[in-house]
């Protein structure tokens, strides 16, 4: 779980490219096993900036969320239960709740991370894959407007402080910390 963090983003996304190639290795499994008798098109598209973002940021969903989960009481489900709950209704109004700071943390991380995404999409997607990052980059590389790329990078400031805000007032800045 960890190496995703001691690798490069870069690296990663290369990574990435290589195993969901026409044939790469996902689809030369895939058409092995017989669940599909061509090749998928899983980049350069919007399946390629999907896939390349969760293998990048689910660590920064697992660990908040198990840091929220190893903190709940464990006799809370067995109580629930014993008090007549079914296990789907236990874990729904017990174990769920309880976890909910640690899930709109991970929320939120991986949002505002992919506010400003720049690499994945870059490599992974295609011309209608655009990200607010490339954007920036297009009006400041290509057409030279600073002025446009100020704005959109205030919009993303904007937003991930409202974000933040949002969070704060939802789960409280104690909830998240812990």
């Amino acid at each position: 779980m960890l190496v995703p963090f001691w690798t490069s983003l870069l690296v990663r996304s290369f990574a990435t490219v290589i195993l969901l190639q026409r044939r790469g290795p996902v689809n030369t499994l895939l058409m092995n096993i017989g669940l599909i008798d061509a090749p998928l098109p899983l980049i350069y598209n919007l399946t390629g900036v999907l896939l390349g973002a969760v293998q990048t940021l689910l660590p920064f969903v697992i660990f908040p969320l198990y840091n929220s989960m190893r903190r709940i009481d464990p006799t809370l489900m067995p109580a629930a239960l014993t008090m007549g709950a079914s296990p789907a209704r236990a874990f729904l109004r017990v174990y769920l709740p309880l976890s909910l700071p640690g899930l709109m943390t991970g929320a939120t991380l991986v949002f505002i991370s992919m506010l400003g995404y720049f690499v994945i999409p870059a490599l992974l997607g295609g011309p209608r894959e655009t990200m607010v990052g490339q954007l920036i980059q297009d009006q400041i590389g290509q057409l030279g407007s600073w002025g446009v790329a100020g704005a959109l990078s205030f919009l993303l400031l904007a937003i991930t402080a409202a974000l933040l805000g949002l969070l704060h007032r939802l789960v409280g800045l104690k909830a998240v910390a812990r």
